[in-house]
């Protein structure tokens, strides 16, 4: 057993304790059947994912450790922590004590099936896992990837919070992406801001490398180009997922630069939008990826798989 797996095991141990006592001590007895198969569910299931990064990828269980408020460098992130830890203390407390006082009566059958549903795949890749008469909700990496998508997950994390720049952080994802097989000819990264000279600022990867950095002023939006540009209807029409193939059968040339593309030899391009920013619904993030052709699994299936 190597050293971190000691620590995972001891700090579950303690993790166990931990919530026995905000759980039985506030409902002041140990005849409290929910509690019991709330325990049962919740430490099966977390101590599936730690048995499963235990032997699959110890350094990303050795991150996974480092959680709570003075894991976090931002002051910001510090509260939101702070505030998420008070608030999942006070939903195993105020059951207990409800428990304890008779507050609310819950029928038997909606804790079991509270319970029963435990740890089940949605649709975005994210296991959801609900316990107890509460449903508790809790993302966390898809165990389904493909093994080698791990570390780029890891890497992605460990990067932004360390404050690399914007190139360094992207020409690495590319890069890493392709080291995983999945085989992009050209990315593209459009980052919009409220900025009164600059409307948005753009990176192109191609050939392994950052190839183009452009500033955007606001005058771009009435140009042709942006004008006849996929992007522009994405925006519009609030399309956060855009996938075109370019060759064959199925494929859907609809806007110009994908006949472009086409023309260059690439087979699939895909296009991701994300808002971000506090309360500034303006500010957008746009990612496209083009793909060559190859023999290997669908390049849009492998990318979203990858990066939530």
């Amino acid at each position: 057993m190597n050293d971190v797996t000691r620590r995972a095991l001891r700090s579950s141990l303690f993790g166990i304790l931990a919530l026995a006592a905000l759980l039985f001590v506030p409902a002041g007895t140990l005849d409290y059947w929910q509690a019991w198969l709330f325990m049962a569910v919740f430490v099966c299931t977390s101590g599936a994912i730690t048995v499963y990064l235990a032997i699959h990828d110890p350094k990303l269980l050795e991150r996974r450790m480092k959680v709570g408020p003075r894991a976090e460098k931002e002051p910001a992130q510090k509260i939101i922590m702070v505030l998420a830890t008070l608030g999942f203390i006070a939903m195993l407390v105020f059951p207990a004590l409800d428990h304890r006082f008779g507050w609310s009566s819950v029928p038997a059958s909606v804790s079991v099936l509270g319970d029963s549903v435990r740890c089940g795949e949605r649709s975005n890749g994210k296991a959801l896992r609900a316990a107890g008469p509460h449903a508790i909700f809790l993302a966390m990496p898809d165990l389904s990837l493909k093994p080698n998508l791990i570390p780029l997950h890891a890497w992605l994390i460990e990067a932004g919070t360390n404050d690399a720049a914007t190139e360094t952080l992207f020409d690495g994802f590319c890069g890493r992406l392709v080291a995983t097989g999945v085989p992009i000819a050209r990315g593209f990264l459009s980052i919009a801001g409220l900025h009164p000279l600059r409307r948005a600022y753009s990176l192109t990867w191609n050939d392994g490398r950052i190839v183009e950095v452009t500033d955007f002023g606001h005058a771009s939006l009435a140009t042709a180009v942006w004008q006849a540009s996929p992007f522009r209807h994405m925006l519009e029409t609030k399309t956060r997922r855009l996938h075109r193939r370019l060759v064959r059968d199925h494929a859907v040339l609809d806007f110009e630069v994908l006949r472009e593309f086409r023309d260059a030899g690439m087979s699939e391009w895909l296009a991701l939008m994300y808002g971000f920013g506090w309360m500034l619904r303006s500010r957008r993030q746009i990612s496209s990826a083009s793909f060559y052709p190859g023999p290997r699994r669908g390049p849009s299936d492998a990318l979203t798989a990858g990066v939530p």
